[in-house]
């Protein structure tokens, strides 16, 4: 998880550093512990300085201990910073990807500072080395793309849950399907970011739920047809209509997943089936 930032440590985290204050790899493999096991680090930035943290309108400054530094680490998800030799009880700046609205590195001939904000948020430092801008442009970029992605998957959420709602505002399933899949290819086209490992990260977040998406639409078009009676007028139309939902969902499968689409062509050869005997039914097969 952690190898990354330990193989790159002498070009990034220390960069800029005297060999006789380097970070040690002891103190990078501490670091491990603010990272959950499930992320990876992708750059790492160091300052000798002190962090100064603006959270709920209140502003604290952190110093680290002797011969310590403040590491700020950013991973697929979030950026983190630790305050070296600070209290382990203290709580550690910790702001999701998805919630940035701000990072940038600002840079004069006597100063320079590192800057990542949300909304309630905001971290400031002044950072050695000289992969500060890269690392700004990685924030920014993986901030973009994790906002305009969540933004793309509540909107498809949303026109799910109002369809299942019995007072919901869309009554017709053919609508809710192309609005689904439209919004899925809005939050795939999101993950595609400059960084191929901000993509890489996104698209792995984003399959399973671009699934369970799909899966929901199979689940209301079958339901659209269990609920049909093949004997009624207009059944045909209504098991036409959740067989193109039916596509939409393997549409979204085929194009965003590598989930096994078999389940998906036995039910639409099942609405196909159906539509056969309806039509049979009333005459249409004449």
């Amino acid at each position: 998880m952690f190898d990354k930032v330990l193989e790159a440590s002498k070009q990034k985290l220390s960069a800029g550093v005297s060999d006789e204050t380097a970070v040690d790899e002891e103190t990078l493999a501490e670091l491990s512990t603010f990272v959950p096991d499930d992320e990876t680090v992708e750059h790492g930035l160091l300052s000798a300085g002190d962090l100064t943290w603006t959270r709920g309108g209140r502003e604290e400054t952190r110093s680290p201990g002797p011969d310590g530094y403040v590491f700020l680490l950013v991973t697929e998800r979030r950026v983190r910073v630790v305050v070296g030799g600070a209290d382990p009880s203290e709580p550690v700046p910790t702001l999701p990807l998805g919630a940035v609205t701000a990072a940038e590195y600002r840079r004069s001939l006597l100063s320079s500072s590192f800057i990542v904000e949300t909304a309630d948020q905001r971290v400031s430092f002044s950072p050695v080395g000289d992969d500060s801008e890269a690392v700004a442009d990685y924030i920014g970029d993986a901030a973009e793309g994790w906002q305009q992605m969540d933004a793309a998957i509540e909107n498809a959420r949303e026109v799910l849950a109002a369809y299942q709602d019995e007072d919901g505002t869309f009554d017709d399933l053919w609508r809710v399907g192309k609005q689904v899949r439209s919004q899925t290819k809005t939050a795939a086209r999101a993950t595609a970011r400059d960084s191929d490992a901000v993509t890489a990260h996104l698209r792995r977040i984003f399959e399973p739920i671009a699934a369970d998406l799909a899966r929901e639409l199979r689940s209301e078009a079958h339901r659209s047809a269990s609920e049909t009676d093949i004997a009624e007028d207009g059944a045909s139309e209504t098991y036409q209509q959740a067989r193109k939902v039916m596509v939409f969902a393997m549409e979204i499968i085929e194009e965003h997943t590598t989930v096994d689409v078999s389940p998906f062509e036995e039910s639409l050869e099942a609405l196909d089936d159906d539509i056969s005997r309806s039509e049979w039914q009333w005459g249409g097969a004449e």
